[in-house]
């Protein structure tokens, strides 16, 4: 079975947000994503692997409850 999430990017996220979010992801991603040298990608690179992680847990039933 195939499942689709999508995930609105709201252009308007404040560099304070995209910092709070950043500082809550692993190390090496932090640094993957600081050596974005366009702001857009960075962000998309983030909320991306925050997608991706939520329906990882999502699919497999994994409760974290404040784990990035």
């Amino acid at each position: 079975m195939l499942e689709v999430a999508i995930l609105k990017v709201i252009p308007e996220l404040t560099q304070g947000q995209f910092d709070a979010l950043l500082a809550l992801a692993p190390a090496e991603k932090q640094e993957a994503i600081r050596r974005r040298r366009v702001f857009r990608d960075a962000r998309n690179t983030l909320l991306g692997d925050f997608l991706a992680r939520s329906e990882i847990r999502r699919v497999l039933g994994i409760d974290c409850a404040g784990v990035p």
